[in-house]
């Protein structure tokens, strides 16, 4: 694939839909994807089917980041709300590092991600950022506020 290809981390929607509604609309707009997907299974296979080219990869893992990374020029980055984001903020950018290049990166963050956020996850996600800012990417951090309607127990109460 050539080197306007985005990498899409989250690209088969198990981050919360973000990076499978991304590839989508990249696809759409005939924007070359490369998806990088934790295993090939059946939600890869739908994307493929779109049109994107896959790679298996996981953020975890550095050593898979620098081969999904290698020619692209701009990346979608997203992680779940989970413990481990620092980690794979890292290796984000040690894979970077060492490709040589420095994509221009968009990264899916969460409204709260402070210093002196209350829950580990929002610190996490604030020192993440810090990660990819000490290794001097370029890029763009988008601080969504969500509500994740699986948690909202209201519509369940809601009369038939």
């Amino acid at each position: 694939m050539s080197s306007d290809a985005v990498l899409v981390t989250g690209a088969t929607g198990g981050t919360g839909g973000t990076g499978a509604h991304v590839v989508r609309r990249l696809l759409e707009s005939g924007i070359p994807v490369r998806a990088l997907v934790r295993r090939h299974d059946e939600r890869a296979e739908r994307v493929a089917a779109l049109g994107a080219e896959v790679v298996v990869g996981d953020l975890n893992d550095y050593r898979t980041l620098v081969p999904a990374l290698d020619g692209v020029a701009q990346a979608y980055l997203t992680y779940p709300v989970d413990a481990g984001i620092v980690q794979a903020a890292a290796n984000y950018a040690e894979a970077v590092r060492e490709t040589g290049g420095n994509p221009r990166t968009v990264v899916m963050s969460m409204g709260p991600s402070t210093r002196t956020h209350p829950s580990h996850l929002g610190r996490g996600q604030w020192l993440s950022e810090e990660v990819l800012r000490w290794a001097g990417l370029d890029m763009t951090i988008l601080r969504m506020a969500a509500v994740f309607h699986e948690d909202d127990v209201r519509p369940a109460a809601l009369p038939p």
